[in-house]
């Protein structure tokens, strides 16, 4: 239930049985709609005690005196837990748990790739263009600072990710309880590694434990049962390597979703014209309402159509 509404910020309380307290934070996909917060059908299905933080912009959290207003008057919930807490978030929500994780006493936090600021002082040249939600009075100086951090920290992250230099900013900090968990070929689709049922209580728990080793091997199971490694490992190999990127489709085709096959058709449109074509009306069939996916096919019908006409003799 919603137990607080602040400025900028929608506070959730869900209770549960659980004998840890888990605080979720929102990506820039679920912004505060006055009911639904980040984890919340896992939540109530697996009966955990958690709290929602669910922003109704994408600020990031900052300049963090909703979560200071909440903690004020709500911190006798985290208190019945002390010692126990784990943050979780993804995303804009990963900056959030590890931003306020010494605020909430965390003992745990685990953050799918997160960005380390905003700002484009701050961010290394290997990154994405610059997110169009900076605010200089906002985001300036929104990275974490030392002071802030607590708790073990687990950051998810594809190594070759384009925010990489985000993460490696991270480790600059010197936080000694601050660890990495490489997932290569996710992109910034990490979380969906873990979405399962049983699989992301299972990575809590392998957190909560301080083990690192059978957390990292749970986490590579994962990942080579996961559709997704699949298909961003046909997308990467389509520019460079066409053919080795259709045969990975014509072996897995029913486990690839409309936006890989889009990437897919897209990156062989040039060099294999006829098997983009192939991958584009597979994707409309099985994603009829993706407008992409349309579009993509038409253009690729429309570019055959040009090749033919080029083709056939003119009468004069």
């Amino acid at each position: 239930m919603l137990i607080h509404s602040a400025r900028n910020t929608e506070f959730f309380f869900h209770e549960g049985r659980s004998d840890y307290l888990l605080v979720t934070f929102n990506e820039i996909a679920l912004l505060a709609d006055g009911k639904s917060y980040w984890g919340k059908p896992m939540i109530e299905r697996e009966n955990i005690t958690a709290i929602g933080v669910v922003s109704r912009k994408p600020d990031w959290f900052m300049p963090g005196d909703d979560i200071r207003e909440f903690l004020t008057r709500h911190g006798d919930i985290l208190r019945g837990f002390k010692g126990d807490i784990v943050l979780v978030g993804h995303s804009m929500g990963a900056f959030g748990a590890i931003k306020f994780s010494k605020a909430f006493g965390a003992t745990t936090v685990i953050a799918s790739c997160p960005i380390y600021s905003l700002n484009p002082a701050m961010r290394g040249r290997t990154d994405r263009p610059d997110p169009p939600f900076y605010v200089e009075a906002l985001h300036k100086d929104m990275h974490p600072r030392r002071e802030e951090l607590g708790g073990r920290i687990y950051i998810l992250r594809d190594p070759w990710h384009n925010w990489r230099r985000s993460f490696e900013k991270y480790r600059d900090i010197g936080y000694d309880g601050l660890s990495f968990v490489d997932l290569p070929f996710t992109d910034h689709e990490t979380i969906k590694i873990f979405a399962r049922d049983e699989r992301f209580p299972r990575l809590i728990a392998l957190a909560r434990s301080g083990d690192e080793a059978p957390l990292k091997a749970f986490v590579r199971q994962c990942r080579y049962a996961s559709s997704l490694r699949l298909q961003i490992v046909a997308a990467h190999r389509a520019i460079r390597h066409p053919a080795s990127a259709y045969r990975i489709w014509t072996g897995n085709r029913e486990r690839f979703s409309a936006p890989y096959m889009l990437l897919l058709s897209r990156a062989l449109a040039a060099t294999m014209p006829g098997e983009a074509q192939e991958i584009a009306r597979r994707m409309v069939e099985v994603a009829p309402g993706f407008a992409p996916g349309q579009k993509q096919l038409a253009a690729l019908m429309g570019q055959e159509r040009q090749i033919v006409d080029a083709r056939s003799p003119r009468v004069t």
